[in-house]
């Protein structure tokens, strides 16, 4: 099972922000990681 690190997971989500030009991608990603229980991480984005 991975294991990322809050901060790993910070990295990684403002790289995936980068790779989709659409307006509502971000905040897409945001309610992906509030769902999944890291609603700390899409905080700090």
């Amino acid at each position: 099972m991975l294991a990322p690190t809050d901060e790993e997971l910070v990295a990684a989500s403002r790289w995936v922000v980068t790779q989709d030009a659409g307006a509502t991608f971000p905040q897409l990603v945001k309610e992906a990681l509030t769902h999944l229980g890291y609603p700390h991480v899409a905080r700090a984005l």
